[in-house]
């Protein structure tokens, strides 16, 4: 569960990256 847990939060992390990323696109 714990690996489970780990994997959830880097995809968590991974999906603000690219949001993140998507916005900075659209403000230049």
């Amino acid at each position: 569960k714990e690996f489970s847990l780990k994997y959830n939060v880097i995809a968590s992390a991974a999906t603000e990256l690219t949001w993140v990323h998507n916005l900075m696109s659209e403000l230049k």
